[in-house]
């Protein structure tokens, strides 16, 4: 048993002694690769690639030593080749050395590339395959068109070649659609100001217009990526502004419930003054009266579940519970109507029975009022000013006698 244990540890050891004797490689010990996509010149970290969804992708890949002695290094090791790209097919994998030899390196995604040590090391590695840009649900996707592990070597040590999928057409359908949702909340925020606070939906409606309109002018500069970032961000907003939207409609539909049912109350104490005056004066009978009692209190006791009803609206919106709220304002507003109908009906029938003077409004406002004038006599003004018109000729006439008289008087005497 213990030589049979020794036996499976010695074949262990051979089983990963080339792994654990091959050198570890870095990025520093590879040439910058020569890359063409769609017989295009990539190169990493610099070209933008953009392509639609189901497009077909030809990638060639070549990998080569930084130096000589860097090409005895990267031999004898495995490089596995990934792809984002479907229905991948592979076009050539080749190998060829320093001293001009070569061999296919297989038509699998790993490249077994041998010990060349006797062969002056690799003098570079072709990878080519083709494949499809996968569809996708979102706007714009990253993938990785070709990326390359290489067996025992540092992470990345080749670089990947990478490309945005973008989806045209659901580009435009979500722009258009975040315009027709602007605009729909937009007519809500101008139906509901004055009624309630809008001020946060106008903010939310603010940002999510700047937003979008930087979206669409980084799309039709093709600059992708903001141009995604920016419509998110507009849509974020917007969906901000559809909580509020719904939030302020909960809270219309509460303001008015309630007013509604104040108002309602207010009609119940009109019909309890003409109740109380028929009931005094005894115009009716016990049975009717009686009628009539049964019918206000049966709208008071349902006017109480009514009160209770908009203590739950508010609750809800204390909750954030918008919809419930408004749902549950709508059902309360249904029946403070239907109390309306059969109260004015009941106040109507008992107004025929007895009349109860309206109150009015006190007025404290200091007003100053001239005396009422007697209605004026034009006849016996005119016969008053003719005695007076008559009276001052009459002095004047006297007046006249009196000064010729006393002048002759004094003449007489001089005489």
């Amino acid at each position: 048993m213990k030589k049979f244990a020794i036996f499976i540890f010695l074949l262990l050891v051979l089983a990963v002694y080339p792994v654990l004797g091959a050198e570890t490689v870095t990025k520093d010990n590879f040439a910058e690769p020569t890359i063409k996509v769609n017989n295009e010149t990539y190169i990493p970290n610099k070209t933008t690639l953009v392509l639609e969804p189901n497009k077909l992708v030809v990638v060639e890949y070549k990998i080569e030593p930084k130096t000589d002695d860097d090409a005895k290094k990267i031999d004898d090791r495995k490089y596995y080749i990934s792809t984002d790209l479907v229905n991948v097919k592979v076009k050539r994998n080749y190998i060829t050395f320093k001293n001009g030899a070569g061999m296919p390196g297989g038509a699998e995604l790993t490249v077994n590339v041998p010990d060349a040590d006797s062969l002056d090391g690799v003098a570079y590695i072709e990878i080519s395959l083709q494949g499809y840009t996968p569809s996708i649900n979102s706007r714009v996707k990253e993938i990785k068109i070709i990326w390359i592990d290489v067996q025992d070597a540092e992470d990345d040590c080749l670089p990947p070649v990478k490309s945005l999928v973008v989806n045209s057409a659901k580009f435009g359908d979500d722009i258009n659609s975040a315009k027709s949702k602007y605009n729909e909340l937009s007519k809500v925020l101008d139906q509901y100001i004055g009624k309630v606070d809008t001020s946060k939906l106008d903010e939310y409606l603010v940002k999510a217009n700047e937003n979008l309109t930087m979206a669409e002018n980084y799309y039709k500069d093709k600059d992708y990526v903001r141009a995604d970032e920016k419509l998110k961000s507009a849509e974020d907003w917007l969906k901000k502004a559809e909580v509020e939207v719904r939030k302020i409609k909960a809270e219309c539909a509460y303001s008015q419930a309630d007013k509604s049912l104040k108002d309602l109350v207010s009609l119940i104490g009109k019909i309890k003054v003409y109740i109380n005056e028929i009931e005094e004066k005894k115009i009716v009978n016990d049975t009717t009266l009686l009628n009539y009692k049964t019918e206000l209190e049966s709208i008071e006791s349902q006017i109480t579940l009514l009160r209770e009803d908009i203590g739950k609206i508010k609750a809800y919106l204390d909750d954030g519970k918008y919809d419930k709220a408004e749902s549950k304002a709508t059902e309360v507003m249904n029946k403070i109507n239907e109390l309306n109908g059969s109260a004015n009906s009941l106040l109507n029938e008992l107004k025929t029975l007895v009349s109860v003077p309206e109150e009015k409004p006190a007025n404290n406002s200091f007003q100053f009022k001239l005396p009422e004038l007697p209605e004026i006599d034009w006849k016996l003004i005119g016969i008053i000013a003719g005695i007076v018109i008559g009276g001052a000729i009459a002095v004047v006439v006297v007046i006249k006698i009196v000064s010729r008289y006393m002048k002759k008087r004094k003449w007489d005497e001089l005489g």
